[in-house]
């Protein structure tokens, strides 16, 4: 697989090890060892990035380990895979991303699930521009919500 040059935005840390261990945990482990190593990220297999929020990943190796997973499963089976690993991540990560996000869980529950939904789009759009260089934005549109990542490291 040719690599993807390096770029000059970066993930956090922390998102970036959330992501793999939900991959491993939907692939297992070997199918996380053989992702890593399609994908030319050697170096992750046993060894994901540290548990902080420092932005030291770069948004091409996001990309390449994406593309590998598309290369070996093809699109509608990376797709799946991506879904469950991202609800995983989501759930997983979600306790720590409370503060960035800017609601609470009982102020959430308080509201109508229209409401909800909008609130939660533009706290992840946050939660992303706060702990990332992925550039997003969520906004309400008549009876639609416009989720955008106008920087994105899977791309």
């Amino acid at each position: 697989m040719e690599p993807i040059p390096k770029s000059e935005l970066y993930a956090a840390n922390k998102t970036i090890r959330l992501t793999l261990m939900a991959f491993e945990h939907v692939l297992g482990g070997n199918g996380i060892k053989s992702l890593l190593h399609h994908s030319g990220q050697d170096w992750l297999i046993n060894n994901y990035p540290p548990d902080n929020g420092n932005k030291e990943f770069n948004f091409s190796d996001v990309s390449m380990i994406y593309r590998a997973l598309e290369d070996i499963y093809g699109y509608k089976g990376a797709k799946g895979l991506s879904l469950r690993a991202g609800r995983l991540a989501f759930a997983s990560g979600l306790p720590d991303y409370k503060k960035f996000a800017g609601v609470t869980e009982i102020a959430i529950r308080a509201v109508p699930i229209s409401v909800r939904i909008s609130v939660m789009a533009k706290a992840v759009a946050r939660v992303y521009n706060t702990t990332s260089d992925q550039q997003s934005s969520a906004k309400d549109n008549d009876n639609t919500i416009i989720y955008t990542s106008h920087l994105c490291p899977v791309c």
